[in-house]
């Protein structure tokens, strides 16, 4: 005990401002060097500065940020010391803040009344910031030395001290748990106290147990722990096929479950998981995820679930709500600030193999970074791939700063689904979301009775502007509702008429390429890849894909049309023939796909792989850029109208494994239906023609449907 007293009266900094204020840095732990770019002071007093591994890739595998965190009351300057930088720009988010600074040369220095959460970039730098987590100070602190206490010094934990104790205190210095995968397991009524300066190098887990604590300011630390790749990355980690990947922190089957305060870094897989657990509270946490699959929140199959005050920077989906099985109820996400580098920042699926999620609340949340970009990964969303019904779902006060793609709900068979039957996702309300990069929203069906429906939008603003978002739908959204600035609501009632009667068009006299590929390089087949990856087993036939028929080519020399790219088959025209219609039309259906979009991308092996799913590809073209373009032409007056195809919102990869959009799966690959609206249905199209925009990836239209409302 004497040990700890002294190692706190060394490194604890209390600094009284009145009878109200007060200030708390916390201890270097021994062992860990700090960061070297950045130096923090608050009210004069240093302030340790950690750092930690963000974003892997395995072409960039050393990305890393800084953090440090403090407790105060009243009122604290903070001044940021720059080193080896020279400092031409500076950014403190969430901008809605609307933090003021000082700059003088490589100091920044700006001032808090209130506990917040800071990322502080330089120069535009968001994978070597700082984040500054500013708490209030800690409440009903735990005794060191009480009677029901196991308090432990720095290095390897006795589990057999402690199992009968209700506290396990671990003082500042790391702490580190035997075996390979550095599992601590706690029981009913125990609590787990991290005090500031304590890092604790372990998986913890609980199973049937209730009123569990995870308290403290200390950090949760995965980054010695066996099991942390997925298996695509192994043989080039070093890892065995062998090794299991436990969860980093798990709770299963538990209930009254209080995780507060803590930070958890460089987690080894799923973050934080409540697995079938009841009345669970998340407050104040901080997380960093590097590896792959290291999602940030995990609420499977649980009930009475509040997260409120969180900073979560994961390299996977940040928020993550589903049933494998088990219904989600009563689930509130709030005031919380989200950065997701690889997937998603708030997402409920992808496994929906429940029956319900209901009553789910997002609210007063900024999203600062949604960054990976195919189609299915989105600032926020609902991807219901199983049979559940998702339903009751609120998303307001939302800030996104940067994203590639805003909303999306989709009703699909996708491949981390298991079951047979499809669920629907109904009654889902967006009020309030402030995007700074675009306001695109996705909406995709699976069937009549498996559809997206009862949505509703208010308040979608772009820039600080209300606006009209950019609406792609198929036949299965129904009762869509748009209203802001109080304006009368315009309510969509389906996104195609019922009872569209839809014709296929025969496009095999304008292609210029067959499905085939019998050699390699060549200059001649589906994409000149080989037999390997070529389309040679399609069949000619009208196919149905989400209710849509197409006719796909059976011609063996010519069985789509494909144009030249700015980099690829250079020898291709950039524009097609002109395909004949002579039809008035209200719906154009168009079933493509691009191809080569890891092209230019050094990757460190030059292919990934995925299991079944396909190649993880790097993407070209910035998400919404036009790939190609078709030109609708009216025989009546000669008029023309474009209608762009734009990367990632339209189309993608056919060999990327994207986990969603209007998906027509072919032959292994991934097609994708773009719906375009007649705006002059009483017009007859004469011809649609076809012009790549000369990007890197290369444009594929395998067919045309044309849709007629019922008279």
């Amino acid at each position: 005990m004497k040990s700890f007293l002294l190692l706190m009266f060394s490194f604890l900094y209390l600094l009284t401002i009145g009878q109200q204020s007060q200030l708390i840095v916390y201890p270097k732990p021994e062992g860990i060097d700090p960061g070297s770019k950045f130096q923090v002071f608050v009210n004069d007093k240093p302030s340790f500065v950690y750092e930690a591994p963000v974003f892997f890739e395995l072409n960039n595998p050393n990305r890393t940020c800084a953090f440090t965190q403090f407790d105060f009351s009243g009122k604290v300057r903070i001044e940021v010391v720059i080193n080896g930088v020279d400092v031409k720009s500076v950014r403190i988010r969430p901008t809605s803040y609307g933090i003021k600074y000082r700059l003088h040369e490589n100091k920044i220095a700006f001032e808090l009344n209130e506990p917040k959460k800071l990322s502080i970039e330089i120069n535009g730098d968001i994978d070597d910031n700082l984040v500054v987590f500013a708490n209030s100070p800690e409440i009903s602190v735990p005794s060191a030395n009480g009677n029901n206490v196991a308090y432990f010094d720095p290095g390897k934990i006795d589990l057999s001290s402690f199992m009968d104790k209700s506290v396990l205190y671990f003082g500042p210095g790391i702490h580190y748990v035997d075996g390979e995968y550095g599992i601590l397991k706690i029981s009913s009524n125990q609590t787990i106290y991290l005090a500031g300066g304590a890092v604790l190098r372990a998986r913890i887990e609980a199973e049937n147990a209730e009123n569990i604590k995870i308290k403290g300011r200390g950090i949760i630390e995965g980054s010695t722990l066996l099991g942390r790749q997925p298996d695509y990355y192994r043989s080039f980690l070093g890892e065995p096929d062998t090794v299991q990947r436990p969860f980093f922190v798990h709770f299963k089957n538990c209930r009254n479950i209080e995780v507060d305060g803590v930070i958890l870094n460089d987690s080894p897989f799923w973050t934080l998981v409540f697995n079938s657990c009841k009345d669970v509270v998340v407050n104040n946490v901080k997380e960093f995820g590097y590896v792959d699959n290291s999602d940030g929140i995990d609420v499977v199959g649980s009930k009475n679930v509040v997260i409120n005050d969180v900073f979560l920077r994961i390299n996977d989906d940040c928020i993550a709500l589903k049933g494998m099985p088990g219904d989600v109820e009563n689930v509130k996400v709030t005031n919380s600030i989200m950065w997701s580098d690889r997937a998603c920042a708030l997402q409920i699926g992808h496994e929906t193999l429940m029956k319900s999620i209901s009553n789910v609340q997002f609210s007063n949340i900024d999203i600062l970074e949604q960054r990976n970009r195919y189609i299915g990964h989105y600032a926020m969303g609902i991807f219901n791939g199983d049979s559940a019904v998702i339903s009751d779902i609120s998303y307001e006060n939302i800030r996104v700063e940067n994203c590639e793609r805003l909303i999306s709900l989709i009703v699909e068979k996708g491949f981390y689904n298991k079951s047979a039957k499809r669920g629907r996702v109904e009654n889902i309300h967006f009020k309030n979301i402030y995007s700074y990069k675009t306001a695109d929203i996705h909406l995709d069906g699976f069937s009549e009775n498996h559809p997206v429906k009862d949505i509703s939008f208010e308040n979608i603003y772009l820039n600080d502007r209300p606006v009209n978002p950019e609406v792609f739908a198929n036949p299965y959204v129904y009762n869509i509702t748009f209203q802001n600035a109080g304006q009368t609501p315009n309510r969509i009632e389906s996104t195609v008429a019922k009872g569209t009667r839809y014709f296929p068009v025969d496009i095999t006299p304008w292609c210029n390429r067959s499905l085939s590929d019998s050699i390699a390089g060549d200059g001649t087949g589906w994409l000149d890849l080989g037999p390997d990856q070529d389309m040679g087993e399609v069949k000619g036939s009208i196919q149905n894909f989400t209710g849509i028929p197409f006719s796909i080519s059976g011609d063996p020399e010519k069985g789509t049309i494909i144009l030249r790219s700015g980099q690829y088959l250079t020898d291709q025209p950039y524009a097609s023939y002109p395909i004949k219609i002579g039809k008035k039309l209200d719906y154009l259906f168009f079933l493509q796909a691009t191809a080569f979009t890891d092209g230019f991308v050094k990757k460190v092996p030059p292919e990934v792989w995925i299991g079944p799913a396909g190649k993880l590809k790097f993407n070209q073209s910035p998400v919404g850029s036009d790939l190609w373009y078709y030109i609708i032409r009216y025989s009546d007056d000669g008029s023309e109208v474009k209608v762009p195809v734009k990367a990632g919102w339209n189309v993608e990869d056919w060999g990327i494994w994207a986990p969603g959009g209007w998906v027509a799966p072919l032959n292994g690959g991934k097609f994708y239906i773009q719906k375009w609206d007649n705006p002059y249905p009483d017009k007859t199209v004469e011809t649609i023609k076809m012009y790549s925009s000369l990007q890197p990836e290369v444009p594929i239209l395998m067919a045309i449907t044309i849709g007629v409302k019922q008279q």
